[in-house]
């Protein structure tokens, strides 16, 4: 089925599609299951999905992430990823992507995929439906972070939570040399998401790489 703006495969079935090379984008796929399964291992793990959750990745690029969870024995989830940029998301890409972590995953995948171009202000996603958000090193790119910061908690479901990773710094305000935005302040963070409702439950420290840090934050009780 084909909507505007919001594009789904079911996973269930083989998908005929000739996997091709990724796509131009920030974050290519990976190449063999064993080099995914790694990055689940060190990185991908911490965001400590569940089976059965509905998941969405806001500024997910081309979806490379959520291939990997595609990957994962035992663990069936439906993946919303959202971008603004459709030069990094699209239709082609997003079928791109499904095709080739089927094909990592010898024919089929268990997982449904739906994709969603939304804008600075708006994900665009259906509202009271996320177990789990997702701003994986995108928080510091946002905009208009209160704009956003309040979309987010309208498609979450009451009892789900907001995963930030971020490359964070305790004092100075500091470039990233990639985009060239400034690194979060981690007191900064947690007091902007405290104000527009949000509670910091947990702060992991990746093991791999000591300055990311992942944040789950609940919505606060009303």
């Amino acid at each position: 089925m084909i909507k505007t703006l919001l594009f789904s495969i079911s996973c269930l079935a083989t998908i005929h599609v000739v996997a091709q090379s990724a796509p131009a984008s920030y974050y290519g796929l990976f190449e063999s299951k064993e080099l995914a399964m790694t990055y689940y291992e060190r990185f991908g793990k911490d965001f400590e999905i569940k089976n059965g959750e509905t998941v969405a990745d806001i500024g997910s690029d081309n979806g490379w992430l959520e291939g990997v969870y595609s990957l994962v024995p035992n663990l069936k989830c439906k993946f919303y990823l959202e971008e603004i940029d459709t030069t990094c998301l699209n239709k082609k890409i997003f079928t791109q992507m499904v095709s080739h972590y089927t094909k990592l995953n010898g024919g089929s995948i268990d997982d449904d995929f739906f994709y969603s171009i939304g804008d600075e202000r708006s994900t665009h996603l259906p509202k009271n439906t996320f177990d789990r958000v997702i701003l994986a090193l995108t928080y510091h790119e946002l905009s208009y972070k209160e704009e956003m910061l309040n979309d987010i908690k309208s498609i979450l479901k009451p009892t789900g939570v907001l995963m930030i990773s971020e490359n964070v710094t305790l004092k100075h305000r500091k470039r990233r040399r990639d985009c060239k935005h400034y690194m979060p302040i981690e007191k900064d963070l947690i007091a902007e998401l405290n104000k527009n409702g949000f509670e910091l439950k947990k702060k992991t420290i990746n093991a791999y790489q000591k300055r990311l840090v992942l944040y789950q934050f609940a919505l606060k009780s009303k």
